[in-house]
């Protein structure tokens, strides 16, 4: 998942993971170096720059207006790009999301998958503030930087419906602008608001006169039974054997 990420952050191209850098002895001399083998490591284009970049402005409204917005509860002063997530039953809870300068991952889960982390955990409960207070921490004193590969797009951008996504209409109240590339820019207008704000109501209420109809009241007697009702089962039971 991080990997993934990791694309994203660097325009499209593939990260391959690597842990160790170099090794030093206890004088400071380094015995082995890898990290020109990883910077001549092969990467591939797998997302245009303008794929990744679209994706990326996509996942900071997440962040600044969404379901991530706890990842900037730890005083994260710069830029950041993620995206929430929740498995059934609340039973994984997930933040992935990266900068400039970092990509990370937080899951919140039991090994066992059956167990739910309770009624609400989400992950933009749970793991967002987690992973702002992280980020906030590993980047403190370094320097803030921009993306190197998002200075020379091939993008526009377009006011379009913020309901329908379409070309504004003349009934289109609510407009914003938006970031497209050039062929797929939309060029349907926008007449999804005409049959909904367009109905004229009658000053003349319509009355409808009914004849009332007779009722019988009905008592009987209720049944005896010895069967005791079904225990209702948690809709966060994963291992029966958890009292929820």
């Amino acid at each position: 998942m991080t990997r993934a990420y990791a694309a994203l952050a660097s325009g499209g191209k593939t990260v391959n993971p690597i842990s160790v850098l170099y090794v030093e002895d206890q004088f400071g001399n380094t015995i082995r170096d890898y990290r020109k083998d990883f910077s001549e490591s092969d990467r591939k284009q797998v997302l245009s720059p303008e794929a990744s970049f679209l994706i990326t402005d996509m996942m900071k409204d997440v962040v600044q207006e969404g379901t991530g917005r706890g990842a900037l509860s730890f005083g994260l002063g710069r830029p950041a790009f993620g995206k929430t997530g929740t498995t059934n039953n609340f039973r994984d809870a997930w933040f992935v999301g990266y900068t400039p300068e970092l990509v990370a991952s937080v899951w919140f889960g039991y090994d066992v998958g059956t167990i739910s982390l309770g009624r609400g955990m989400t992950g933009g409960k749970l793991a967002a503030p987690v992973w702002g207070r992280f980020m906030a921490r590993a980047l403190e004193k370094e320097p803030r930087r921009e993306f190197e590969w998002a200075t020379d797009l091939k993008l526009t951008r377009r006011a379009v419906c913020k309901m329908s996504g379409k070309l504004p209409g003349s009934q289109c109240r609510e407009v914003f602008e938006e970031y497209f590339i050039p062929q797929t820019v939309p060029k349907e207008v926008c007449a999804d608001h005409g049959s909904n704000w367009n109905v004229v109501e009658s000053s003349k209420p319509t009355i409808v006169a009914e004849k009332k109809k007779e009722t019988k009241t009905v008592i009987s007697k209720p049944k005896e039974t010895t069967q005791l009702p079904k225990k209702k089962k948690s809709v966060f039971s994963g291992d029966e054997e958890i009292n929820y």
